[in-house]
């Protein structure tokens, strides 16, 4: 029997999974986050090891072959490589663009274009995996519009604009206390900036997106119109990266990918009312899995299959990796 294994690491979590020759699924291993932007090595590895102990679970302490490692690690691959090396024999760690990873996952395809609203931000335009071209990703300070980061931020704004008496009243404000766990404004800025706890403050920023999505199910104006806004930002976007690459929106489908999108549908909705005004053809389409799959979509790929003929079996197999929307 031949192994392969998924990797999926950044900054809040790493997710491994384990499959064979016929793709089905294994086991799986999660620990925390691998960063070391802001995570101490040894905290890293630990983490690490934690995700390998768990997809080893089933082996009892026997070690393995695994044919191939591949993903997407925002992280030390070294220490990474160290810490498999405790449980398998892994012949060869292919490094994926992220990109690349959403498409495989969201379409089950290497042709297309990925709305990217994770953390942070980015338009991919994808040819196969040697022709990638990536808009957006510039960081907080010179963009990353539309994404969890910006959504957060817009709402905290929000929230702020409601204390200081210039903004209207939102349930982002009370929303806002209860995240940050603090009882008064003058909390708020030790809450957000202290870095008490190891957490960026891009990465607490960007947790107030779920609150941001609370509000706007239960009918907060503030909060829908900050989706909104998000929505037609990434169709700016989308269109500028296919407008850069000459690229037909019906030859290379567009899927929305991170977890800014699953905040709310109304996101979707505006972005794809915005396409269809400015670039007739264009449609942006939830993804069907999210990113960790990709390692199982790419290998049917390299064997010579087509993934989309599998697609029932993998929903089957991964069926707790299936995008879930608001």
């Amino acid at each position: 029997m031949k192994y392969y294994l998924g990797v999926d690491g950044g900054g809040t979590k790493i997710n491994l999974i384990l499959f064979d020759e016929n793709y089905r699924l294994i086991s799986e291993g999660t620990g925390g986050g691998v960063t070391t932007s802001y995570l101490e090595v040894s905290v890293v590895r630990e983490n690490m090891m934690d995700a390998v102990r768990e997809v080893m679970k089933p082996f009892g302490g026997q070690r393995i072959k695994v044919e191939r490692a591949m993903g997407v690690l925002i992280g030390p691959l070294d220490v990474l490589k160290e810490c498999l090396d405790t449980a398998m024999d892994l012949k060869d760690f292919e490094s994926c663009d992220e990109g690349y990873m959403y498409l495989l996952a969201g379409g089950l395809t290497d042709k297309g274009g990925v709305a990217l609203a994770g953390t942070g931000d980015g338009a991919v335009y994808i040819n196969g995996k040697h022709d990638i071209y990536h808009c957006g990703g510039y960081g907080s300070y010179m963009g990353e519009d539309g994404s969890g980061w910006w959504i957060g931020n817009r709402g905290m704004f929000a929230a702020i604009q409601q204390i200081d008496g210039w903004g209207p009243d939102t349930m982002l404000l009370p929303l806002l206390y209860e995240y940050l766990k603090v009882d008064d404004r003058r909390k708020l800025i030790g809450a957000v900036y202290s870095n008490k706890d190891g957490i960026p403050h891009h990465s607490v920023v960007a947790g107030f997106t779920r609150y941001v999505s609370r509000a706007a199910h239960a009918g907060d104006e503030v909060a829908l119109s900050i989706i909104r806004q998000a929505g037609e930002l990434m169709a700016k976007k989308m269109i500028g990266c296919y407008t850069i690459n000459h690229a037909d929106p019906k030859q290379f489908p567009m899927y929305a990918c991170g977890g800014a999108w699953k905040a709310h549908p109304e996101m979707l909705r505006v972005c794809n009312a915005y396409l269809a005004e400015h670039m007739p053809g264009a449609e942006v389409r939830y993804g069907i899995f999210d990113p960790i799959v990709a390692s199982v979509i790419e290998q049917i790929l390299a064997d010579g299959k087509d993934a989309r003929d599998y697609e029932d079996f993998l929903r089957d197999q991964y069926k707790h990796y299936l995008v879930k929307v608001g």
